[in-house]
């Protein structure tokens, strides 16, 4: 595994709903055991369970980096 993008649980406020809970994800390149963050998207989820098969989606099938954005915006669709 090269790549490894992990849920980034947050808290977000928004005048029409006030406080809520959202997710957001973060790709790490993995190299001799160490993690190193190349990117992150804030506020992408509010379902904890979508958020975190979009990450394993993304790691099982390796994204590469630069479709990143992409699949974001894909997924909010």
């Amino acid at each position: 595994m090269r790549y490894l993008y992990k849920v980034l649980e947050e808290e977000g406020y928004s005048d029409d709903f006030g406080t809520y809970s959202a997710y957001g994800i973060a790709l790490y390149e993995t190299s001799g055991g160490r993690f190193v963050l190349l990117s992150k998207y804030h506020d992408v989820f509010t379902d904890k369970k979508s958020a975190h098969q979009f990450a394993k989606l993304c790691t099982e099938e390796e994204l590469e980096p630069i479709h990143f954005k992409d699949a974001i915006e894909d997924a909010l669709l």
